[in-house]
């Protein structure tokens, strides 16, 4: 994966991250709680998300030492993240909690080099979203998530990257002026706010 690429994918995550921790949860089913599961997914992305804002510090010079760490990293965490939902399907909040279920998130937008389990992650993701087990605000965000890496406009306006003046922006947006309303739709919060938010975050040192 080259600099560059690694650093958009980097904004992405870090956008993602500020959706993920604060979406609620739709109404769940009884399922076992798994706490230890819960816990460890937490921590992988918590290390993930350490290691990545690092890396934003300095986007325009990155250190490739750690460059080369943060893909070592998100290989393992694939790796992962692939049995868990081998076991169990795509995690919910009756399972891991909604801090679970977006660390979980967080974990599957770095793993790229296995784009058919993303694919298939976000099919079980709808799946849970239509039965009620799981936000459909997961699933707008990981559908414009692997459209921008199918080089295509994103749906909600969930996904930003750097331009060239190094300012967060959205990406392309598919019929941009009624955004907000598909945002609505789905809970998210107007666009100018997500933006907002996430240039903020992304100033913090």
């Amino acid at each position: 994966m080259c600099r560059h690429a690694l650093l958009r994918g980097l904004v992405v995550m870090l956008a993602s991250l500020i959706f993920t921790w604060t979406v609620a949860a739709d109404e769940q089913k009884k399922v076992e709680f798994n706490e230890k599961l819960q816990g460890e997914l937490v921590e992988l992305a918590r290390a993930d998300q350490e290691l990545s804002r690092q890396l934003l510090k300095d986007p325009r010079n990155p250190d490739l030492a750690q460059l080369r760490k943060a893909q070592d990293m998100y290989r393992k965490n694939a790796a992962r993240l692939r049995d868990v939902v081998n076991k169990y399907g795509w995690p919910t909040p009756a399972l891991v909690g909604d801090d679970g279920v977006a660390a979980a998130f967080a974990l599957l937008q770095h793993a790229d080099a296995d784009r058919p389990f993303q694919k298939r992650c976000l099919k079980l993701m709808e799946e849970a979203a239509r039965k009620g087990e799981l936000s459909q605000q997961y699933v707008a965000a990981f559908t414009d998530y692997l459209l921008i890496l199918e080089r295509r406009k994103q749906r909600f306006g969930t996904q930003f990257t750097l331009n060239a003046q190094g300012e967060v922006v959205p990406h392309p947006i598919e019929d941009e002026a009624n955004v907000d309303k598909r945002r609505a739709e789905l809970g998210l919060p107007p666009l100018a706010d997500q933006l907002k938010q996430v240039r903020a975050q992304f100033k913090k040192p």
